[in-house]
């Protein structure tokens, strides 16, 4: 059965489609954590540490880049601080209306306790809304 008949804009964002972040850490290159992201055809990566999470995105390194920095300096002060988070337990449509308001392509899922668990795309709410206003919609 497919399951795409089973979500819709009130769905949890914890029961779709996430995926795995990529995991760094601030003291890695942003050549490796770049490298990193292309290898799993993702566009941001979690930091670890103690705290709150920070995320590195696409748009941070195309900053770090654009204000001078090279490949070999590290990633964790070009880091997003307090990205954009929701819970597990949130809808859909509330996910989607929060990366609009806030302008973010991603969203870092994480638990009750605050532990990330997954990544939502910008593309995979779209694709999700998409085939709940038309099943048929990319069968073509």
């Amino acid at each position: 059965m497919d399951n795409t008949q089973l979500v819709g804009p009130g769905t949890r964002v914890g029961l779709l489609h996430l995926v795995a972040p990529v995991q760094a850490r601030p003291d890695e290159s942003l050549g490796v954590v770049a490298g990193r992201m292309t290898d799993a055809g993702l566009s941001l990566a979690v930091l670890s540490g103690p705290g709150e999470p920070a995320v590195v995105s696409e748009r941070d390194l195309v900053r770090a880049l654009a204000e001078g920095l090279g490949p070999e300096s590290p990633v964790g002060p070009v880091a997003t601080r307090h990205p954009v988070v929701v819970a597990a337990d949130t809808s859909l449509r509330a996910a989607a209306d929060l990366m609009l308001a806030q302008s973010v392509r991603h969203l870092l899922v994480v638990d009750s306790g605050g532990r990330p668990v997954g990544v939502l795309s910008a593309r995979e709410a779209l694709r999700t809304l998409l085939r709940t206003a038309s099943p048929d919609w990319g069968d073509s």
